[in-house]
């Protein structure tokens, strides 16, 4: 059997990830989601610029908010949603970043800003968004998560969330939200009907196709609408069998 170059096996790999999520676009990340957003990822710019770029040509229906989620913990989630935040502040949008991952949040240490008022706070009603959201000094504009709730779930199931959005969307042209991963909490299915799309991002070292199915049909049948997939740690170097994730797209040929 002949052997696969790297670019055949990321055309297969796409096209086979298109097939999984019933025709949706699949984004391939040629690297590893390890390095602060500011910093940008070695070797991840023309990819984010990409994705971007895609977000913000969407004709028809437009992507104004989008929920970044993954199946499970590590998959590389919330380094993708900064630097995806990153790259399209730097393309002259106004991009508001949220960290709604209320039970785990990570966003204020990956942009090295402090966590004292947050989102939880908003929804509370304790404070204002415009007090409680910061801007990087690339002109990115982030809400940390704020101080941990006794009952997240509950807090994100709340009707402020919809006037929140509403409220968001009259100064920034994209709102982004970084969620817990779907396997861990009920969290993200309860903010997927009310953004416009769910990306979720996948990992090409862990995720196996059965998660990744199920991750796909729990946003849907919280009537969230999935765009696409990331696949986030692909590295072409390795043969096709190296990875798990590989593997399963073979099996649902």
């Amino acid at each position: 059997m002949a052997t696969e170059t790297p670019t055949t096996w990321i055309e297969r790999v796409q096209t086979q990830s298109r097939r999984l999520l019933d025709a949706r676009p699949s984004w391939l990340f040629r690297g590893n989601s390890t390095r602060d957003a500011d910093d940008g990822i070695e070797g991840g710019t023309r990819f984010f610029q990409t994705l971007s770029a895609n977000l913000l040509l969407r004709a028809g229906d437009p992507c104004r908010t989008l929920l970044l989620t993954s199946p499970a913990p590590g998959d590389g989630k919330s380094t993708i949603s900064a630097n995806l935040a990153a790259h399209l502040t730097r393309q002259r949008t106004s991009v508001l970043l949220v960290d709604a991952d209320l039970r785990r949040p990570v966003l204020h240490r990956i942009f090295q800003l402090p966590n004292e008022l947050g989102f939880s706070d908003v929804l509370n009603g304790v404070v204002e968004p415009e007090k409680a959201i910061l801007e990087t000094s690339q002109g990115l504009h982030i809400l940390p998560s704020g101080p941990t709730p006794e009952e997240p779930t509950s807090l994100l199931g709340s009707d402020r969330i919809r006037d929140l959005l509403t409220h968001l969307s009259q100064t920034f042209g994209m709102i982004l939200f970084d969620a817990p991963p779907v396997f861990s909490a009920a969290d993200p299915t309860l903010l997927a009907p009310v953004v416009d799309w769910t990306l979720l991002v996948l990992s090409a070292g862990t995720t196996t196709v059965e998660e990744a199915k199920r991750a796909k049909e729990m946003v849907e049948a919280a009537r969230g609408r999935v765009l696409g997939s990331v696949l986030n740690n692909l590295d072409a170097r390795f043969a096709p069998d190296y990875y798990r994730y590989t593997n399963y797209y073979t099996q649902s040929t």
